[in-house]
């Protein structure tokens, strides 16, 4: 009996460690990291706007500092040809020249911290980037998680001010928002329903694949959505859905097509997404004064401006030079083929989605057939995981 009783003392301890581990492991897995910038919390908070540690050193994903998303004053530009993200103010530049791995100033001075990529994010040094465009950070334990606040001249708050305000609105609302949406993806199996499947239906074994990438996992893929400017007869639809999905999107106007749409791209800014130009081709002088034109009156309807491009008919000359010009070109790499039934064009697109092994950037139209492309594609990239992320041209309201 003696060692009955030993047996059921040390199976006692063993739950009460167990329970303690178990009760440690969810409050570590409830902390995690958030971004505000100025008087604004990041929300929502996701993999794609979450800072990372590399060597206990805070890195930040460069799509926060979109000046369309938040209010910061700092520009941003990353060229998919060149594969170069460059922050920069009006007095300073910083390049990261991800090819090379290396990091200079406008003077060509290197010796800055380069940036990491993962995933398909870039990442650039906290201490580095504010360091270098004189942004001031502040960090605070809190029972929500590491919060990181960074601060310019345009931020209105003191950080104790912001946190005393923010802590039990705009934090505790997106950490909520945050965990339901982890939930959504991930549900835990219901106690009263059996998380394998019936026994009389077999379960396939998974077929092994070369490397991860080929794994039915696609979040190491990220999915970005422009829309180009043709009817609209679709726009109220599609924006109705990225609103259901809480995603962002570029949308682009011809600059002919901005003086009568003020209110629209207020809206559409106002709801998180990009607003870029979109120019038919030919010289490139003609682009540029196009595009010149359009930023004219984007600035008196709406008081933006935007550097982000879409040359219609693709031409590498035309693209080339706006680029050298300081433009973000959007280059579409998945569409729906023309003149084809809604169904067979939404799989198509899926398809070429699938085919990416990190970026997949679609472009479609603003028209009906577009919006129900879209509202079939949706449920189906939110089901195999992919990540969706707001492709950050250059742009900056001076």
């Amino acid at each position: 009996m003696n060692w009955k009783k030993c047996l059921l003392s040390l199976l006692c301890a063993a739950a009460i460690v167990l329970g303690i581990s178990l009760s440690g492991a969810r409050a570590a897995e409830g902390r995690i990291t958030i971004l505000a910038l100025n008087d604004q919390v990041i929300t929502p908070i996701s993999s794609t706007n979450m800072p990372i540690q590399v060597g206990g050193t805070y890195y930040l994903p460069y799509t926060v500092f979109d000046p369309n998303v938040v209010d910061v004053d700092l520009g941003v530009k990353y060229s998919l040809r060149d594969n170069v993200l460059t922050l920069y103010t009006k007095q300073a530049l910083l390049k990261y020249d991800l090819n090379a791995g290396t990091c200079e100033d406008r003077d060509g001075n290197t010796g800055y911290t380069r940036a990491v990529v993962r995933g398909s994010m870039i990442y650039v040094s906290m201490p580095s980037v504010c360091s270098f465009f004189g942004i001031q950070s502040y960090q605070e334990a809190t029972a929500y998680g590491q919060v990181i606040r960074l601060t310019t001249s345009s931020a209105v708050l003191s950080d104790r001010d912001f946190m005393d305000s923010a802590l039990s609105t705009s934090i505790a609302d997106a950490y909520k928002k945050y965990w339901q949406a982890q939930e959504s993806l991930n549900p835990s199996p219901s106690p009263s329903q059996p998380a394998s499947p019936s026994p009389s239906v077999p379960t396939p074994s998974p077929s092994p694949s070369p490397t991860d990438t080929d794994s039915g996992d696609k979040r190491h893929v990220t999915v970005s959505l422009a829309f180009r400017h043709t009817d609209g007869t679709g726009l109220a639809d599609i924006l109705d859905l990225l609103a259901q999905e809480n995603l962002s999107a570029l949308f682009f106007l011809p600059p002919d097509a901005v003086g009568d749409s003020a209110a629209l791209i207020r809206r559409m800014v106002g709801a998180g997404h990009g607003v870029g130009l979109s120019v038919a081709g030919g010289p490139a002088a003609d682009a540029a004064q196009l595009l010149s034109e359009g930023n004219r009156l984007l600035e008196l309807a709406t008081h933006m401006n935007t550097r982000t491009v879409l040359v219609e008919n693709g031409d590498d000359g035309t693209i080339a030079a706006l680029e050298a010009d300081g433009w973000s070109a959007w280059v579409g790499n998945v569409s729906p083929p023309e003149s084809s039934s809604v169904s067979y064009s939404a799989s198509s697109v899926l398809r070429s989605v699938d085919a990416k092994r990190s970026l997949a950037y679609i472009t479609l139209d603003d028209d009906a057939r577009s919006a129900q492309i879209l509202a079939t594609i949706l449920p189906a990239l939110r089901e195999d995981g992919y990540t969706f992320r707001l492709a950050v041209g250059e742009a900056l309201d001076w």
